[in-house]
């Protein structure tokens, strides 16, 4: 069973997660450098600002939740040649 602790950090995860997909949805249509003009943060520096958040609760549920440290570095680089290769394969 779930606690009402771990429902709060997975629903956080949700949340971090919609929030990096905004901005990076948001540097596809107007650019890495686009500025918003109300708080005057360009795209690249409120990605970062996001991922550091999404990093954060992905900390915070490694932390509560063992069951999400299976991850390894093999893990990691696995992954990102998946993806390098996907990239190759439809865009080089």
């Amino acid at each position: 069973m779930i606690s009402n602790r771990h429902r709060y950090i997975l629903a956080c995860l949700s949340e971090e997660c919609g929030e990096v997909v905004q901005v990076a949805m948001k540097m596809m249509r107007f650019g890495v450098n686009d500025v918003n003009p109300k708080t005057g943060d360009s795209n690249i520096d409120m990605l970062e600002d996001e991922l550091v958040d999404l990093e954060a609760v992905i900390g915070m549920i490694r932390m509560e939740l063992p069951v999400f440290n299976k991850a390894s570095d093999g893990d990691i680089y696995r992954k990102q040649d998946k993806v390098d290769k996907w990239w190759k394969k439809y865009y080089d």
